[in-house]
């Protein structure tokens, strides 16, 4: 079975279909069974493999779950989120704006604070 993360990515949601296609997305499962029950017992499936990898090879973190952050933190990783990740496009020149993307995740239906929006238009900058 593939691990929880490749499945929840795969399975549905805007770019599953590419994803799952993607010849360049590998499959990884973390070694440390004792890690990951541990993380399991706190949060979910997914987010516990995630952080469990993130642990096990000292990588940056792409996670948005609140839980999961806490978890990462716990363990000393650094994570970064959606809206860290456009901020980091953006600035690296990948995308024009952040802006419209963000309108794009709460249209979608992604919570998104108007507060979030501004510190991150500001980050981008992109101030009115």
């Amino acid at each position: 079975m593939p691990p929880m993360v490749m499945r929840e990515v795969t399975s549905s949601g805007t770019g599953a279909v590419e994803l799952a296609a993607a010849e360049w997305l590998t499959e990884v499962t973390p070694t440390d069974a004792t890690l990951l029950a541990r993380l399991r017992s706190d949060i979910d499936a997914g987010e516990a493999e995630a952080v469990a990898l993130a642990v096990e090879r000292q990588a940056l973190l792409l996670i948005d779950d609140r839980q999961g952050r806490r978890a990462a933190r716990e363990y000393g990783i650094d994570f970064t989120g959606t809206v860290g990740l456009l901020i980091d496009a953006k600035l690296a020149g990948l995308i024009p704006s952040v802006v419209p993307l963000l309108h794009d995740l709460v249209a979608s239906g992604v919570y998104l604070g108007a507060g979030l929006i501004n510190r991150a238009r500001r980050m981008a900058g992109e101030s009115r």
